[in-house]
């Protein structure tokens, strides 16, 4: 079921996450923007040898070539990388080649370059660059640089924007449509403009630009990656154009000044990662107090403002953001029973971080969906309720406490009260609810509520019977209609099945 084909990848990925417990703000995992995958092909290591500063590699192939494989840490100045070695063409630079070479102000690339990856700081480094300059030759078939920045030859992707480049504004050309991780850790640059060629404004790309004040995103940017202006401490003020459907996880977390959220009409989805390891959205953005949210917006992810003085100055309750309910804050001393209020479109992840008292969630009928990335986080919740019986339901994430060493969220195996034949009927049998029919025409005997009456039904309710399981249909359970389930149910249907 689709339940389970798309948690299979998530649970795993939360798993791993939360054994290594990064910190979005000291512990990042690196992130490298340029590895190609035939970096990893599965096979023998290739003998390395020395030339000069570099490592490189000879390949097994019929037509001979030589990739570079590192350069020693303590070079420095302008480095050329060598278009042959002992009468064999370099053809390559492998990724995390020049990782760390922080004295390097320059390098020469040879015509006889195919594949090239530079990378020097890795985006847990403190270290600074010297790096200016990257210069191409210019019958090189594949790259080409124009003031020392680094472009395939198309100047479709700009690939590398060097750290200790200076000049203080640059404007994106408009051929290019890649831009993944190619400013990062710059110093100088203070303003930038992204053209609407680029569909997306990369992974990591403007990562510890310190001192960009300044960001113009065209009208046609489909996508605002994840951690893209990630610690971007100048940054004051931002504005979201409506083509971007998607702004993902961590991409403005630690924009410690930014102060002004302008986010257009046409956006989708904030923040649409289920664990952001790395932070919220805007996690960390410290000075940020004014926002703006279209109703375009249909999701808002976990974290997303946390930490800012927006959210700081929330009231107590039930926060929503448009027809989101956001955020709970303060102690709950209402009902078990909590109630969205009528309208609610969407619930955003950890709209219940931590709010105690809280036994039962009803989701009205106005409820569109539940996906899976919404997060309850309510440590008392034992039901919920479903009134919309069209609501897609993917999944319920809550922290139960089934690993408890870990800060792991696992899925709601409580109650689930709404109408047969759903969702979250079926989330109610694919992850072990009690479920509770809202319809009144429950066929008795059928526990599973697969709508007839076999062996598995008599094994779900035996199972209820000891203890050692859930049912999928209540109702269908009481099997001799007395009030109650227990051993005479399994023996009412173990009569039925055996005629």
């Amino acid at each position: 079921m689709k339940i389970k084909k798309m948690l299979a990848g998530i649970l795993a990925c939360t798993v791993i996450g939360a054994v290594w417990q990064c910190s979005f703000f000291s512990n990042i995992t690196s992130v490298s923007a340029e590895e190609n995958t035939e970096d990893f092909i599965d096979e023998e290591p290739a003998e390395v040898f020395t030339y000069g500063v570099f490592t490189y590699e000879i390949s097994d192939l019929f037509d001979k070539t030589i990739a570079i494989t590192g350069c020693d840490k303590a070079a420095e100045g302008v480095i050329d990388i060598p278009d042959k070695i002992d009468g064999l063409p370099v053809t390559k630079v492998n990724s995390g080649t020049f990782k760390d070479c922080l004295k390097i102000t320059e390098i020469n690339v040879p015509e006889s370059i195919e594949s090239l990856s530079i990378s020097i700081q890795s985006i847990k480094s403190e270290n600074v660059s010297l790096l200016e300059a990257i210069n191409v030759d210019e019958n090189n078939e594949y790259y080409c640089s124009e003031d020392g920045i680094l472009f395939t030859k198309d100047k479709t992707q700009l690939k590398y924007y060097p750290p200790a480049h200076t000049g203080d504004t640059y404007v994106i050309p408009d051929s290019v449509n890649e831009i993944m991780g190619a400013f990062r850790f710059n110093r100088y640059l203070k303003s930038v403009t992204i053209p609407s060629s680029v569909e997306s404004t990369g992974t990591v790309s403007f990562f510890g630009c310190t001192s960009l004040e300044s960001v113009d995103i065209a009208y046609g940017v489909k996508s605002i990656s994840f951690m893209s202006f990630m610690n971007c401490t100048s940054l004051k003020e931002i504005t979201i154009p409506g083509s971007v459907e998607e702004i993902n996880d961590a991409s403005f977390c630690g924009c410690s000044s930014l102060e002004k959220l302008v986010i257009e009409d046409g956006v989708k989805i904030i923040n649409n990662d289920a664990e952001d390891l790395y932070g919220g959205t805007f996690e960390g953005c410290t000075k940020l107090k004014e926002i703006t949210v279209p109703e375009s917006v249909e999701f808002i992810g976990k974290n997303v403002f946390e930490d800012t003085e927006w959210e700081k100055n929330l009231p107590d309750g039930m926060n929503y953001i448009n027809n989101i309910a956001y955020r709970f804050k303060g102690e709950y001393t209402g009902d078990k029973e909590f109630v969205l209020r009528d309208g609610t479109a969407a619930v955003a992840g950890g709209a219940f971080k931590n709010v105690s008292g809280i036994e039962t969630i009803v989701f009205p009928e106005s409820v569109k969906e539940l996906n899976y990335f919404a997060t309850i986080y309510c440590p008392d919740l034992k039901s919920v309720k479903i009134l919309n019986p069209d609501c897609v339901l993917y999944c319920i994430f809550v922290d139960d406490n089934t690993f408890p060493d870990v800060d792991y969220t696992s899925l709601f195996h409580g109650n689930v009260f709404s109408w047969r034949n759903s969702d979250a009927h079926t989330y109610a049998l694919e992850n072990d609810c009690n479920f509770i029919a809202l319809d009144d025409d429950s066929v008795k005997g059928d526990v599973n509520g697969d709508g007839e009456i076999s062996a598995a039904d008599l094994v779900m309710l035996r199972k209820w019977v000891s203890n050692t399981g859930k049912l999928a249909d209540t109702d269908a359970a009481d099997v001799d209609e007395n009030g109650a389930i227990d051993i005479f149910d399994f023996c009412a249907l173990r009569k039925i099945l055996i005629g």
